[in-house]
């Protein structure tokens, strides 16, 4: 995310993280945790029901450059055309707008932010799976260490951990110059991965 404006440039595309798994397994814990990485994190938008529309999603991946959008409650039974807008994203399809400033009188809508979903529905939409980086969250019961190591975190986050960004951003060189090597390489890897535990993958 920090660098996805070159990775975008390079590809043509980026791709969505979507957090899978019931409920009380910490999806939007973890990506709250993600977000102030960032800085403070941003209230999330949700999938359902009639709170924002598309395009106010859309606005809200144009207010910050490099940064991650929480998207939550994303369900199986919505309708197409947000789908739609969640495939869009992958490309960086914005949405035209009237402006009466334009010489066209419209205005792009562009989208420069990463998109992080939620959800208890796994997406069975075959286009829309291509483009997503799913984490499959099954646990829900926690033991006592791992919820002392949890409340570790939440002390942590209290305090800010948004510096963290400070020791990313400066590392921008190195990363484009190595990045498409090192992606060549984990190709392979995965690739390898697949064919020695094909039954599994599938």
């Amino acid at each position: 995310t920090v660098f996805s404006d070159w990775i975008f440039q390079e590809h043509g595309s980026f791709p969505l993280m979507f957090l899978y798994g019931t409920a009380n397994t910490g999806k939007t814990d973890l990506l709250n945790c993600i977000q102030e990485f960032f800085g403070q994190k941003q209230a999330p938008l949700t999938l359902t029901g009639k709170a924002n529309t598309d395009k106010a999603k859309i606005r809200k991946f144009a207010q910050f450059v490099n940064l991650p959008v929480f998207l939550e409650e994303y369900r199986n039974d919505m309708p197409v055309e947000m789908v739609e807008t969640l495939k869009g994203l992958w490309n960086r399809y914005g949405y035209e707008r009237a402006n009466i400033k334009s010489r066209y009188n419209t205005e792009e809508v562009p989208i420069t932010c990463t998109a992080m979903i939620t959800g208890n529905d796994y997406p069975m939409d075959d286009a829309l799976v291509t483009r997503l980086i799913i984490d499959e969250m099954m646990k829900e019961n926690f033991s006592l260490e791992e919820k002392k190591l949890f409340n570790d975190l939440r002390k942590i986050r209290s305090r800010g951990i948004s510096k963290i960004l400070g020791e990313l951003v400066p590392l921008r060189n190195e990363f484009e110059a190595d990045f498409l090597q090192l992606l060549g390489e984990a190709q392979v890897e995965v690739k390898n991965e697949i064919e020695i535990d094909g039954e599994r993958m599938k």
